[in-house]
């Protein structure tokens, strides 16, 4: 609300009573303007408790990809990984790179399907704070010690070491 909207409140009365004219002789246009709280309004969009009915369109989850393949079954395999972007299109991501489009590739000798990203992935946690979302991730990450998820090749190891290692 600005701090002239009694000036607001006049001219908008003005116009109207200049301007439109009853059908009815008898009857009086009377203006009534409402205002609403903003932060009463900000309030009812942040706490809206609908979350969106497809876990892939979520955002700012922590989530978990059991390998499908039938020599992971007997003792399944495990990638767990955080996104702020949805989960759809961080599944569209693992697709082409990542930890478990390598794993199938390396140890089963297959291309990775999006139907088995979608029909194997799970959320396991979900956070609004981005901060704690990648605490989350890491904490997960290192209580479960998810296989697809170990570190075969660094950036940094091959930039310091000639890639020796």
């Amino acid at each position: 609300m600005s701090p002239s909207h009694k000036v607001d409140e006049r001219a908008l009365k003005n116009i109207i009573n200049n301007n439109v004219i009853p059908s009815d002789d008898n009857t009086d246009i009377n203006l009534v303007i409402y205002y609403k709280n903003r932060r009463t309004s900000n309030l009812f969009m942040k706490n809206n408790m609908n979350s969106p009915t497809d876990s892939l369109q979520r955002t700012c989850v922590v989530y978990k990809f059991t390998c499908p393949h039938d020599d992971c079954r007997r003792h399944p395999k495990h990638y767990i990984g955080a996104t702020t972007t949805t989960l759809s299109r961080r599944l569209t991501m693992h697709r082409n790179a990542g930890g478990p489009h390598d794993h199938m590739e390396h140890d089963h000798d297959h291309s990775l399907t999006r139907q088995e990203l979608n029909d194997n992935t799970c959320i396991i946690k979900s956070c609004n704070s981005h901060r704690k979302l990648w605490i989350f991730e890491a904490l997960l990450t290192s209580k479960n010690t998810p296989f697809i998820n170990k570190q075969i090749k660094s950036w940094r190891t091959t930039e310091l070491f000639g890639g020796a290692f």
